[in-house]
Order: structure tokens, then C-alpha cells, then sequence
């Protein structure tokens, strides 16, 4: 949920978000800053626990927002 995605975001070597989308309420797309390399630039969804369809996992890999 929405503690254990702040947990493990501030886990990362990343110094910022950036905004991205709305996969669905609740559920937002967002891009990792940071100065290791394989980590800048890479896009993870952020959602409380209880938040998003059923198929949001389906629309993060396939590119489609709702």
C-alpha cells in the first residue's frame, strides 16, 4: 500500500519524482531521479493498497491509463 511504497522508494538511491500519469485514482505513474545510473530515468507506479482496478498491473505493462 501506500506505506510500503514510501518505504521502498526511500529504500532507493533516488533523490526525486517526477509526475508522470494517472494509471487510475489513486495510482500515479512517476519517473526516479537519481545519480546511479540505472536507476535515473526509471518509471515505477506508486498506489495505496486498496487503489487502482483490478487490471492496473495489465495497463502499467501495457502503457494504458484509465
Amino acid at each position: 500500500g501506500g506505506d510500503t511504497s514510501s518505504l521502498a522508494v526511500g529504500a532507493l538511491d533516488a533523490w526525486g519524482l517526477s509526475y508522470l500519469a494517472q494509471l487510475a485514482p489513486g495510482t500515479a505513474l512517476c519517473r526516479l531521479h537519481s545519480e546511479a545510473p540505472g536507476l535515473d530515468g526509471v518509471e515505477i507506479m506508486l498506489k495505496g493498497g486498496q487503489m487502482g482496478a483490478e487490471d492496473v498491473f495489465e495497463r502499467l505493462v501495457h502503457g494504458t491509463g484509465g
